[in-house]
């Protein structure tokens, strides 16, 4: 795989941030380190570097929210 390759040559393990920008929950790539999004504003930027240091943090997020 292209990726293995990539990580091997340049001892990187990078995220992957993948964009659904109509919302329709369909992914293109899996892994640990991909991050899948839907729709996009500036907020983003913010939540990447949150969604870095904890991969449960959208989840967490949304079970602090009191109804």
């Amino acid at each position: 795989m292209q990726a293995n390759a990539y990580k091997a040559k340049y001892k990187a393990n990078p995220f992957v941030y993948s964009f659904d920008l109509q919302g329709y929950g369909s992914m293109q790539l899996m892994g640990d380190r991909v991050i899948a999004l839907a729709g996009f504003s500036e907020k983003i930027f913010d939540f990447m570097v949150t969604a870095e240091t904890d991969p449960n943090a959208m989840l967490n997020r949304i079970n602090q929210m009191v109804l």
